[in-house]
């Protein structure tokens, strides 16, 4: 009998990213996993580094939280650069090989710590809106 039907990466399982994250982040890591991830196999990636690689996607979509959630995740023709969109503003990258040296905890727990960051100024703003930079309004 034929025993190796089964694929060879299915008993690799997906990293789970810690419950006591942010929402935001969960929803990133989810996209990039769909959408990083067949690209990132055919370029010959275990799971686990899939996984750290859309960990560090999530990661730098927390980096650029002010330019508004990411709309996409792209691998270049190369293999080398993970591109992230966010709508109109742009495309923001970062380096596979670079995500590859730290675990999918490590950028996780980053990109938890900038979450918190990026609330902790958000509330801050809130608080004190005089406060806060702006242009000028000319009536």
């Amino acid at each position: 009998a034929n025993t190796s039907a089964t694929p060879h990466h299915a008993s690799a399982q997906t990293h789970s990213p810690a419950s006591h994250l942010a929402p935001e982040i969960h929803q990133h890591w989810a996209l990039a996993q769909q959408r990083l991830s067949p690209a990132l196999r055919e370029q010959g990636h275990t799971q686990p580094q899939i996984d750290s690689v859309c960990a560090a996607a999530a990661c730098n979509a927390q980096q650029h939280a002010r330019l508004g959630d990411p709309t996409h995740f792209m691998l270049s023709k190369d293999g080398k650069l993970v591109g992230v969109m966010y709508g109109h503003v742009g495309v923001r990258d970062f380096a596979v090989q670079e995500a590859l040296r730290h675990s999918p905890q490590e950028h996780l727990q980053q990109a938890q710590a900038m979450h918190q960051e990026h609330s902790q100024r958000t509330a801050r703003v809130a608080e004190h809106p005089t406060q806060s930079i702006g242009a000028p309004v000319l009536g």
